[in-house]
């Protein structure tokens, strides 16, 4: 989860390096109401429902 945040903060150079990218990374996180626990998972490592496809868990 945490690079699929990352990956479009680094790559339109919004943040000058990984330290701050991961503070980025965590305020999205908990804005979107994903608990920081789940950053390191995989998104085939949560539900979802009928073949939604979502990333985000329960979304």
């Amino acid at each position: 989860m945490r690079d699929i945040i990352a990956e479009p903060l680094e790559a339109m150079k919004l943040t000058k390096n990984r330290e701050e990218t991961d503070k980025k990374v965590i305020a999205i996180a908990k804005r979107c109401h994903i608990d920081v626990t789940h950053l390191r998972r995989f998104p085939h490592a949560f539900p979802v429902g009928s073949g939604s496809g979502s990333a985000l868990p329960g979304r």
